[in-house]
This record gives structure tokens, sequence and C-alpha cells, in this order.
């Protein structure tokens, strides 16, 4: 599915672009007031970089499966998947059939 860019079989990096106005987002703002607690909004906000620099690093275009965030995030598996509905939920990303999810508008603030 993914790969890692190279060009002339040397490894480039990619990277994963952040608004600095992020922190501040009314998106960010509905997935606290989701999440409830703060570590449930702090583990939403970990998987949500650590899925981001998964995707950019693999080409996958914002990309991914529920599989892949349990074995990048580091977490036990039901605090990642209560964190995905969390970002779904505030619209920061789309699920996509029944184990994938997309980043929301990936294209416009990434390089593809």
């Amino acid at each position: 599915m993914a790969r890692r860019a190279s060009r002339a079989g040397v490894d480039l990096m990619t990277w994963f672009v952040t608004d600095d106005g992020f922190p501040e987002h009314p998106k960010v703002d509905r997935l606290e007031a989701i999440c409830g607690t703060w570590e449930r909004f702090a583990a939403a906000r970990t998987v949500w970089h650590d899925m981001g620099c998964d995707c950019a690093r693999r080409l996958t275009d914002g990309a991914f499966l529920r599989v892949r965030a349990h074995r990048v995030c580091r977490m036990p598996r039901e605090v990642v998947d209560a964190a995905l509905e969390c970002l779904a939920a505030a619209g920061l990303i789309r699920i996509d059939g029944a184990d994938g999810f997309v980043f929301h508008a990936w294209s416009e603030y990434q390089p593809t």
C-alpha cells in the first residue's frame, strides 16, 4: 500500500505539516468537548499527530487502517480506538470503510 519516498535509491524525508493555529482551531475545541477528560483529549491529539506523521512517511495521502494506528500509537488498543472515534466525531478524520480512516482535507494541507 505505502512506500517510503526515495529518489535514486536514497530515502527522502517527508513532513507532516501542522498549522500553528491548530491548538485553538474550532475542531480542536470540539475534540476537547467530545473527549470529556484531558487524558482522552491528550490521547486523541497524540493519535492525530502520530498517524499524520505515519501517513506522510508512508505516502498514503492521509489514509490509514485501525490496525496501523494500533501499531504506531503505542497506547492500549482501547485508548487508540476511543481516540479515533473522538477524532472522527470532531471532523479531524473521517471513517473510511469498516476499519479505515482518512485525514480531513489532507491534500489541502499536505504534499501528495
